[in-house]
């Protein structure tokens, strides 16, 4: 892969494992290419990967690059990443195991309030939940890393699904709340990290990094859409049949989307237990997992503050109505950016583009504290939206650039800590704020904590210096 990264400008970019079926194949043929044409580009064309061109000898013309920004190719990367053997299927059983990650909050939530009235009694539990996420993820990370992830994720994922059954039934027929709590936070601790998990199977299944970078920001948009979706999904069980009914629909879908996503072990990375004898791993980078950690958290609590903010900025001008419409609009301009980002072959890193996000959202937000009406925050909160997809797909991947293949699960459970933690912090905060300043001057929140992320970035220059050059071609 390495020495067929660099082979000529202007040509599409393909693997040895394509440049292999080309060649074989009766109907294509390998075109020789300049060895030195890498020292003859210029750095913003290194910047793009070359390979080789192929003739297609049916036609008898040839493949020539593929322009990014040309309307025709949009949503070619796409097509590319999703006709991977068994890409679909994986990225599919995936999003319904997350079903629950996005809803599990407020199912217990609206299940406690239903059966005892007592909200505090509900968020007892959803911060066992949390608290036991924290203390759980890292240790599963690092297990998937050791002995793969069909075997692991299948194991927390039952041991998930009765502990959670173990808090329904608790909860439902009155048992001790120290139980339920104990309870709470064993769900929470076994949790099957998913999430970290198909991002390493996408590296594993497609070719080189701009295929990463598509697959990343496909598997963004994709998590946006269950979150937008998933919530109402939950709400709207509640309230039409019974609470019941939303906790059993995220329960299922948990279960049955863990399962399908470790059967499939074609498309599953190999393990990287320790060396028998030495019992040593891969170095973890630690500085570059706290920058990720710290990021994620800055950029949570600008999306949670966010959130509660719109809703009580909406009940201040008494149309509480229009909270979810407007975050809802958020989300839609969120996974149209961030596929509109994911199809673009771009000629700077991806750290550059994190910075332009942060320095977007960070002026958004704060150009949000201006806003007298709620029609100019559905105007303007929509453009929040456009960056919030292609931030989150650049910093996976620059996760997958950095973290060592054999820990990268375990690398990748940090960032959900500081993506918990941030939108635990990023609610509450947001909630004292309204309290004490009103809903405009609480937008500063979101827009100081975007701004941090923005220093943060800045601050990680030197750590993050050789990601903002080109790959060096081959020696």
């Amino acid at each position: 892969m390495n020495a067929a990264r660099w082979l000529g400008p202007g040509v599409e970019a393909r693997t040895s494992e394509g440049l292999s079926r080309a060649a074989g194949s009766p109907s294509h043929a390998a075109v020789r290419v300049d060895p030195h044409a890498y020292e003859r580009t210029s750095p913003s064309a290194r910047s793009t990967h070359y390979v080789t061109e192929v003739l297609d000898q049916r036609s008898g013309r040839t493949q020539g690059p593929r322009r990014a920004c040309d309307h025709r190719w949009v949503f070619a990367a796409y097509r590319r990443v999703l006709s991977r053997r068994g890409a679909v299927r994986f990225s599919v059983a995936s999003q319904l195991a997350q079903f629950p990650t996005a809803v599990m909050t407020i199912a217990v939530v609206l299940l406690v309030q239903d059966r005892t009235g007592s909200y505090t009694y509900g968020g007892t539990l959803v911060g066992a939940l949390m608290i036991g996420t924290a203390i759980g993820a890292v240790p599963q990370g690092r297990l998937v890393d050791r002995h793969g992830q069909g075997l692991v994720l299948a194991l927390f994922n039952s041991v998930w699904g009765a502990a959670f059954l173990g808090l329904v039934v608790s909860v439902v027929h009155d048992g001790p709340p120290a139980v339920a709590v104990v309870l709470a936070g064993l769900t929470g601790a076994t949790t099957p990290s998913v999430g970290p998990a198909v991002l390493a199977r996408w590296a594993h299944v497609v070719d080189g990094p701009d295929e990463v970078h598509t697959a990343y920001s496909l598997e963004s948009a994709a998590d946006d859409l269950t979150i937008m979706v998933a919530p109402v999904l939950v709400t709207w069980l509640a309230a039409s049949m019974d609470p019941l009914a939303s906790v059993g629909v995220a329960l299922g879908a948990g279960l049955l989307g863990t399962y399908l996503f470790c059967i499939q072990r074609g498309t599953e990375p190999p393990a990287h237990p320790p060396a028998p004898r030495t019992k040593t791993v891969a170095p973890m980078p630690w500085s570059f997992v706290a920058f990720l950690t710290l990021l994620a958290g800055s950029l949570c609590t600008a999306f949670a503050g966010m959130d509660v903010v719109v809703v009580g900025f909406a009940i201040e001008q008494g149309k509480q109505w229009a909270a979810g419409p407007v975050l809802a609009l958020v989300s839609i301009t969120s996974i149209v950016g961030g596929l509109v980002y994911g199809s673009i072959a771009w000629s700077v890193s991806p750290v550059v583009r994190m910075r332009y996000a942060a320095i977007w959202l960070t002026v958004t937000l704060a150009v949000a504290t201006t806003v007298s009406s709620v029609t100019l925050l559905a105007l303007l909160l929509p453009l929040v939206g456009f960056a919030i997809g292609p931030v989150i797909a650049a910093s996976k991947t620059i996760a997958e650039q950095r973290l060592p293949a054999a820990r990268f699960n375990e690398g990748m459970t940090f960032r959900q800590i500081g993506v918990y933690s941030g939108f635990a912090i990023g609610a509450a905060l947001a909630g004292a704020l309204l309290d004490h300043v009103g809903p405009g001057d609480a937008f500063l929140l979101p827009a100081a904590a975007a701004g941090s992320a923005l220093v943060v970035l800045v601050a990680a220059s030197p750590l993050l210096a050789s990601d903002e050059r080109p790959a060096p071609g081959p020696a």
